[in-house]
């Protein structure tokens, strides 16, 4: 458990330390590649999807997107993960998405799927976001 505290703390760090640099130079063009999947995804503990957004959101210029399943038992700290299609893992894409436009996010994304037929997912996930991406300036997903 102290390891993982460890880890925890230096992704915390490494992020505060961007985020010093971010507000230092005050570079529009420099930015966060949001993938929140990548933390997703790992074997340990996290902060949920919501925090995370919250944190990345202002300065994402880029945006992986993909999905998992995740389950943490408690008792034994066993924590799995699965990849998933976007619309059906843990994070909410259509809530994450609308956080990251009020943020003004207007960057292209890059589908990944790391199960299967990762060619047909990422289609798939195509799909659901143009279906939940907002259709003009006064909608939301």
């Amino acid at each position: 458990m102290a390891k993982t505290g460890l880890a925890s703390r230096a992704l915390t760090l490494a992020f505060a330390s961007f985020i010093s640099v971010m507000l230092d130079f005050a570079l529009a063009s420099v930015g966060i590649n949001a993938d929140l999947g990548n933390l997703i995804g790992l074997h340990r503990p996290v902060e949920h999807w919501q925090e995370m957004m919250g944190k990345v959101g202002p300065f994402a210029k880029y945006w992986h997107v993909k999905n998992y399943t995740r389950t943490e038992d408690p008792a034994s700290g066993v924590i799995v993960t699965h990849p998933a299609p976007l619309e059906s893992g843990i994070i909410n894409y259509r809530a994450a998405i609308r956080m990251a436009l009020a943020h003004g996010f207007s960057s292209p994304f890059l589908c990944e799927h790391y199960g299967g037929d990762g060619l047909s997912v990422s289609a798939a996930n195509r799909d659901y976001l143009r279906r939940i991406l907002p259709r003009d300036q006064g909608q939301t997903p």
